[in-house]
C-alpha cells in the first residue's frame, strides 16, 4: 500500500498537518499528489526542505511516483549534499539553497515544485519507491540507508479506534531525520493530525506549541525525554499515549512518565 493509498482512507477535511497557524488536509496532499504526477513520474527525488508542509507535500506526491526519494537533512553543507546527489543519481533536487548549486552534476535544482517548468512525461503506473534516508553516523561523510515504504512502517501501528480524529501527534524532530519520519508516518497511518513546532523554538517554545494545539501523542528517546520532563510546561500536556526507541530505557526514566498518563 502507498502512501496516497493510506490517505485516501480517511475524510478529505481533515487536517493532516498543523505547523505555525497553517494547515494541510488530507485532501489537500492528495490533491497536490495529482496536480503534479506529470512533472515528477518515474524520476530520481531528492528533498531538503526546512519547511514541514512543502516537505511532506512532496514526499506524499514522490512515493509511487518517483522511482526514487531521497530525504536530505537541510544542515548540511553543499558538498556533502553534492556527494549524496552523486551517489543516488538524483534528476531533481528541491532546497532552500537550490541557488547555490551549478550544473556540475547531472541534476536539476529548484527552490519548490512551482519552479519547475517543464512537464516531464505523462502518468502510467506506479513505482515502488526506493527511500534513502541520510543518518549521521559516528564519524566522517553522512551514511545512506535504503528503505521501501513497507519496510519504513514496519513498526508503524495501525489504529483501529474510532477516536483517531481527535489524535494529535507532535513532533519534536525534524522531519527529515529517520526519527521525525517514523512519527509522521505513525500520523499519517493513523489519519490524525500532526503538531509540528517550527524547528527554530527552543525546546520550551515547542512543548508550548504543543500544549496549546492539544497533542495527545509523543515520541522520542529516553535521553530526549529526560531533558523534556525537565523543561518547564511539560506538566501541561495531556499526553494519552507516550512512545520510546533508539536506545534502552531505564526504569526511572518509565517511573517518571508513567506519573504523566
Amino acid at each position: 500500500m502507498s502512501l496516497a493509498e493510506i490517505l485516501k482512507q480517511f475524510p478529505p477535511d481533515r487536517i493532516a498537518l498543523q505547523c505555525g497557524r497553517r494547515k494541510l488536509s488530507f485532501g489537500d496532499l492528495l490533491e497536490f499528489k495529482n496536480s503534479i504526477e506529470h512533472k515528477l513520474y518515474g524520476l530520481d527525488v531528492s528533498i531538503s526542505l526546512n519547511c514541514i508542509r512543502e516537505g511532506l507535500k512532496l514526499i506524499v506526491a514522490a512515493d509511487a511516483l518517483c522511482k526514487s526519494i531521497t530525504i536530505i537533512p537541510s544542515n548540511l553543507n553543499k558538498n556533502q549534499k553534492k556527494k549524496i546527489l552523486e551517489t543516488v543519481g538524483s534528476s531533481l533536487y528541491f532546497g532552500d539553497d537550490a541557488d547555490e548549486f551549478n550544473d556540475t552534476i547531472s541534476c536539476q535544482f529548484f527552490k519548490n515544485i512551482d519552479s519547475m517548468e517543464n512537464e516531464i512525461t505523462n502518468y502510467i503506473s506506479g513505482f515502488e519507491t526506493r527511500w534513502n534516508l541520510v543518518t549521521s553516523g559516528t564519524s566522517g561523510d553522512p551514511k545512506l540507508v535504503q528503505h521501501n515504504f513497507s519496510t519504513l512502517t514496519r513498526t508503524t501501528k495501525s489504529n483501529d479506534s474510532s477516536s483517531n480524529i481527535s489524535t494529535r501527534w507532535g513532533l519534536l524532530y525534524e522531519y527529515f531525520r529517520f526519527a521525525g519520519l517514523q512519527v509522521v508516518l505513525q500520523s499519517l497511518h493513523w489519519g490524525s493530525t500532526l503538531i509540528a513546532p517550527f524547528n527554530n523554538l527552543t525546546l520550551k517554545g515547542k512543548i508550548d506549541y504543543l500544549v496549546e494545539n492539544g497533542c495527545t501523542h509523543l515520541s522520542a528517546t529516553p535521553t530526549f525525554w529526560k531533558s523534556i520532563l525537565m523543561t518547564p510546561g511539560f506538566e501541561r500536556l495531556d499526553l494519552h499515549q507516550i512512545t520510546m526507541g533508539g536506545e534502552i530505557a531505564d526504569q526511572k526514566i518509565l517511573n517518571s512518565l508513567s506519573k504523566n498518563l
